[in-house]
């Protein structure tokens, strides 16, 4: 809002966002710090406010090249941009499916990728797992391409360690369904939900045999299906 001497407001600017109720005026931090030192000179001042109202307009018309390079999204694909536009993806599935966003899970700068933490000792591997976390490694990653109990396997990690990230590396997409995985995540406690990145992955024709057709496209589905079983695509991987 910008005021003449005597006080008269002479332009005002507000901007309803696409998202909620939320009402925010726009501010052009130079513009009205150069109004407010001109507000004597009118034809600065009107100068100033065509200034703002060009930006606002641009900013309408071309909103994607601001919410592109502000969104930061760890997964990117073609299929989720499809069903909610990019900038808006975690917004909306939090109104829509009503639950809590959770955070993206942090996986350091070393990880440790381990075929023992899986198939060997239960209780040898979880002692193995509690001390990576205490030396303040980043991720635990264990491999999951021949199917098999992997989701226990996982839990069973978190429920070993405090503060690591467990990770799989990767679930095979043809060995666990979407609402397998779906009813577990429910099933974790808030906690171990912010500690787990599910890699996801296609594996390999000689593993999977006849079945094996078309991976990008049962990769595609198969993200849609986790989307409707409330899995953020902060937690996913590929």
């Amino acid at each position: 809002m910008l005021q003449d001497k005597h006080g008269k407001t002479v332009f005002m600017m507000r901007r309803t966002f696409p998202l909620g109720n939320v009402v925010a005026e726009v501010h052009y931090g130079w513009h009205a710090a150069m109004a407010t030192l001109a507000l004597r000179a009118d034809w600065v001042l009107s100068a100033i406010v065509w200034i703002c109202m060009c930006g606002s307009l641009a900013s309408l018309i071309w909103p994607e090249k601001r919410a592109w390079k502000m969104a930061a999204m760890p997964l990117r694909t073609t299929a989720l941009r499809k069903i909610w536009p990019r900038r808006h993806f975690c917004q909306r599935m939090k109104e829509s499916r009503h639950m809590s966003l959770v955070p993206t899970p942090n996986i350091g700068k070393i990880g440790i990728w381990s075929m023992e933490l899986r198939f060997g000792d239960p209780i040898a591997a979880c002692d193995a797992a509690a001390e990576m976390d205490d030396l303040g490694y980043g991720a635990l990653w264990i491999p999951g391409g021949l199917g098999g109990d992997m989701l226990n396997d996982l839990g069973r990690l978190l429920d070993a360690t405090q503060n690591i990230t467990i990770a799989s590396g990767i679930l095979n997409i043809w060995k666990h369904d979407a609402s397998e995985v779906g009813a577990w995540w429910r099933a974790l406690p808030d906690a171990h939900r912010g500690r787990l990145l599910l890699g996801l992955g296609v594996s390999h024709s000689a593993i999977i045999g006849e079945a094996y057709q078309k991976p990008l496209a049962m990769m595609r589905d198969y993200l849609t299906a986790l989307s409707a079983e409330n899995i953020p695509a902060d937690v996913l991987c590929m």
